[in-house]
């Protein structure tokens, strides 16, 4: 019974004939739920049995405006039944339990009602929190408190709206725990307002200046079928060498560049929030990238698209918008990306993408009504497990902040998943994977 007309129709007829012919009427009511297979079968059945025998006119009653809350429930929400059904009948049922003479029956039903409501509550409450969606709409919900402003929630699909409407991150989670952990890299995902509109500008004349895309794709063939076997690590490192020769054309050196993967693993670690990074690390793992930068045609390419400036790639507002969109992002985001590609391998990137994104949650303040989230809201859409079932949504993005970087991100993991669906002898991306922030890790 899930509100459908006939359902609503059944249950209030039962509901009727429950409060007008006590107690039989009432049973029968809780009987159909049992055929009906709802989720609480086993709590109807034994109400069903105790109802018979339950003679107390005030408890029917109530019970039967539960009914009836329930029957309409697709009109006022679940919130009015939940809120009747466990707090009101617990407390009518406390009060024949105190002032009225009840039989042992009705004395065993009214116990084991409370009970049951006990049960009920702490089971949404410790489920609630269980679910990473739970935990993050409460922290949301406490920083929205303590901020001033509205926070609502959003279904993939919905998000698509909002993000072609507003490209304000807001002062959210991403504003709290990401920029911070980020540092001292400005990461342009993540940022917003002014400092997002420079930074993007920034890399938008860096794109102009790379080689075609079309490059990458036949780099990142070669590196992929030339991996024997594959695992976070392999993963991992092999992300950052096809990057290293396609911007740089700087073949891996060991020796010198691990010092990149050192660094990637902190920020990676930080970032999922399992712990403080080694700054010495990342501080390594910069002065490198510098080097190469410097060392680069592509630093010589990208002063003359900017008119001849003089650049200081030592500044955080310029190399980030390399380090950020073309070395960390994609040496976190391929490995998690490939494990979920591992589970079904002949699903294709979208789908893989949508079933376990790489970002846990996505975040607009809109400044205008979008849809059902009135103006000055903070939406937030919360990524977990999904299907393919219902609408599509662009794992990409959409509107003024999509994914810059998606023909590159394509180039990259199109041709790993060719290399996953050979499914050599040893392979096993998820070994050795860590830190993903999602439900990635090896075990």
């Amino acid at each position: 019974m899930h509100g459908t007309r006939t359902n609503t129709r059944l249950l209030l007829v039962c509901a009727i004939f429950g409060i007008c012919f006590p107690p039989w009427g009432h049973s029968l009511f809780h009987v159909g739920m049992v055929i009906s297979g709802d989720n609480h079968w086993r709590h109807h059945l034994v109400t069903a049995v105790f109802m018979c025998q339950v003679d107390e006119s005030w408890l029917h009653t109530t019970l039967g405006v539960s009914v009836v809350l329930f029957a309409t429930r697709q009109y006022w929400g679940n919130g009015l039944f939940l809120i009747f059904r466990l707090v009101i009948v617990p407390l009518v049922g406390v009060v024949c339990f105190s002032y009225r003479d009840l039989s042992k029956n009705e004395t065993v039903f009214i116990i084991g009602s409370t009970v049951y409501t006990a049960y009920v509550v702490a089971k949404y409450v410790c489920g609630y929190f269980a679910r990473a969606d739970g935990t993050i709409m409460t922290m949301f919900t406490i920083v929205g408190w303590f901020r001033k402003f509205r926070v609502m929630k959003a279904n993939p699909a919905e998000f698509q709206d909002v993000m072609r409407a507003a490209s304000d991150k807001g002062m959210g989670l991403e504003h709290i725990l990401a920029c911070p952990a980020w540092e001292p890299i400005r990461s342009i995902e993540s940022v917003s307002g002014g400092e997002w509109v420079e930074l993007h500008a920034k890399h938008i004349a860096l794109q102009r200046v790379l080689r075609p895309v079309h490059e990458l794709g036949e780099i990142s063939k070669r590196a992929w079928e030339n991996t024997t076997v594959l695992d976070a690590d392999v993963v991992t490192r092999t992300t950052l060498q096809i990057l290293l020769e396609y911007m740089f054309q700087h073949k891996w050196e060991p020796e010198r560049d691990g010092v990149l993967l050192r660094g990637v693993a902190e920020w990676r670690k930080a970032l999922a929030l399992r712990g403080a990074p080694d700054v010495a690390q990342q501080r390594c793992a910069l002065t490198r990238l510098i080097e190469l930068i410097k060392e680069s045609e592509l630093a010589k390419d990208y002063r003359t698209e900017i008119g001849g400036a003089v650049v200081d790639w030592t500044l955080p507002d310029n190399y980030s918008i390399i380090a950020q969109p073309f070395f960390v992002s994609p040496c976190i985001n391929v490995p998690d990306v490939a494990v979920q590609m591992a589970r079904r391998p002949h699903d294709s990137l979208e789908a893989a993408l949508r079933a376990n994104h790489p970002f846990p949650l996505l975040e607009r303040w809109i400044d205008t009504s979008v849809g059902r989230f009135p103006a000055h809201t903070h939406v937030v859409c919360i990524l977990g497990q999904s299907t393919e079932d219902g609408p599509r949504w662009n794992p990409f993005g959409v509107g003024a902040r999509r994914c810059t970087g998606e023909r590159f991100a394509r180039a990259i993991m199109c041709t790993l998943l060719l290399r996953i669906q050979e499914a050599r002898c040893g392979d096993d991306v998820a070994r050795g994977h860590i830190h993903s922030g999602r439900n990635n890790d090896a075990d």
